[in-house]
């Protein structure tokens, strides 16, 4: 009895797993060069890490092509299991009326205004959000609504 909650299996055991970006072209450089600039200069990884990565800007660019070019299946193989990875993964919930109008008006408002932050940007939007006409938010909740229908059935359809 006292084994008993770890006999059973918990549903987050069979769904998928995302894989693992490949490496970049400097960490498999790195991988190669590594041993040898440990054995030649006596220093830890960190160090070795340093060295490597002075080596490697020095490197022509047809030289950092060919690690490049030898990670290319990798990416491939990368990218098909995540495009498979990605259709197992259960559909976004739509963005909520001020989520929308957010999205859209965000980067103009960036724009005007250049010399404001994040934060303050925000303030002027749900500003522009409380004094917007009721007609064009009752276009954004027809939207949303429309959104989240798609969304439901979605997620009906995957539960079957």
């Amino acid at each position: 009895m006292l084994f008993k909650r770890f006999l059973t299996v918990s549903p987050v055991a069979f769904e998928a797993v995302k894989p693992k970006r490949p490496p970049t072209a400097f960490s498999y450089y790195f991988s190669q060069v590594h041993k040898n600039i440990v054995e030649t200069h006596n220093v830890r990884i960190p160090a070795a890490m340093k060295i490597a990565g002075e080596q490697w800007q020095t490197l022509s660019e047809s030289e950092k092509q060919k690690y490049s070019d030898a990670l290319k299946p990798l990416q491939q193989k990368y990218t098909a299991e995540y495009e498979a990875y990605a259709k197992t993964l259960p559909p976004k919930k739509p963005a909520t009326t001020f989520g929308s109008f957010l999205k859209e008006k965000s980067p103009l408002l960036k724009s005007e205004h250049p010399d404001l932050d994040q934060t303050e940007i925000m303030k002027l939007a749900s500003s522009k959000w409380k004094s917007l006409d009721p007609s064009i938010k009752e276009q954004y909740q027809t939207r949303y609504s429309q959104q989240l229908a798609q969304y439901k059935k979605a997620l009906e359809e995957r539960a079957a």
